[in-house]
């Protein structure tokens, strides 16, 4: 087994236990709770009323010229605070999210793993989400330092990245409640075969 390949199995073995995913399913839920619900600097809320614009990581799937647009209509604080969101917050969720799914899809699939099934691919949807974000983050730093000059490509992959990543945690979300309702249905059977 590669180095690699090792360091991904203790990986998912650490995080892979109920207690932890549940752990970072509250502190994940208490953080977007938080940048979501609360009108602070670099809240979701903040932005909207500061600015009346969304942050660029909404912008699922939009056109480059919707990107483009709501880059102009944020304004100078408004790109300011995106700016400063890229390089905090931007970076906490994104890894949060990435460390909740792994932790919570080994815990489901534990099972399956275990038996040799191929079930383990799923463990690659919160990483490719992650990485998703990271990438349209990137495609936001260069629509900001590039500003005002217009960036259609940019743009455009700006909107195809955040639909992408966008698309990706919600294949997690979905993985994880139809294994939780599995596990749900499997286990009362696996405790009658054991009596």
């Amino acid at each position: 087994m590669s180095t690699l390949a090792t360091l991904w199995s203790q990986i998912v073995n650490k995080l892979g236990r109920p207690r932890t995913a549940l752990i970072l399913a509250v502190l994940l839920a208490a953080v977007l709770g938080t940048v979501n619900g609360l009108d602070f600097p670099l809240s979701v809320p903040y932005q909207r009323r500061v600015t009346g614009q969304a942050y660029l990581d909404f912008c699922s799937y939009c056109s480059a010229g919707a990107v483009q647009s709501q880059v102009e209509a944020l304004g100078v604080e408004g790109r300011l605070l995106q700016a400063l969101l890229l390089c905090t917050i931007d970076i906490v969720i994104p890894t949060l999210t990435c460390l909740f799914g792994i932790a919570a899809l080994a815990a489901l699939t534990r099972r399956w793993r275990a038996r040799g099934s191929s079930i383990g691919w799923l463990l690659a949807l919160p990483v490719a989400g992650m990485l998703l974000d990271f990438a349209e983050n990137m495609s936001i730093v260069g629509l900001l330092i590039r500003y005002p000059a217009p960036s259609p490509v940019l743009a455009g992959l700006e909107g195809l990245l955040s639909g992408l990543k966008n698309t990706a945690y919600a294949l997690v979300v979905v993985s994880v409640v139809v294994l939780l309702a599995v596990n749900a249905v499997l286990r009362p059977r696996t405790v009658e075969v054991q009596q």
